[in-house]
């Protein structure tokens, strides 16, 4: 993505009004020639915080099921289940 300088929110024809920007800081917006410009600069920090927790369930589940070498079995036409799946995961909680 182009950075938002002051020569892409100074235009003549701009009608700009907000910048929304999806993450916790916004280093690719001028913020004071936006602001300059009367631009109004949202950011939204943690907002795919709840996003990257299931992210991270899910590819520890991924490694410890061996989903991915799975996966490359069955599309090689081959359906073998040898030792790779684990069938339990211990997790001490202590």
């Amino acid at each position: 993505m182009r950075p938002i300088t002051s020569q892409r929110t100074s235009s003549e024809k701009s009608e700009l009004k907000y910048l929304g920007v999806c993450r916790g800081d916004p280093n690719n917006v001028d913020v004071p020639a936006a602001t300059k410009k009367g631009v109004v600069v949202i950011r939204t920090p943690g907002r795919n915080a709840n996003a990257v927790a299931e992210l991270t369930i899910g590819m520890i589940f991924t490694v410890l099921r061996w989903i991915v070498e799975a996966d490359d079995d069955i599309r090689a036409g081959r359906w073998v289940i040898d030792g790779r799946i684990r069938s339990s995961v211990i997790l001490d909680a202590s």
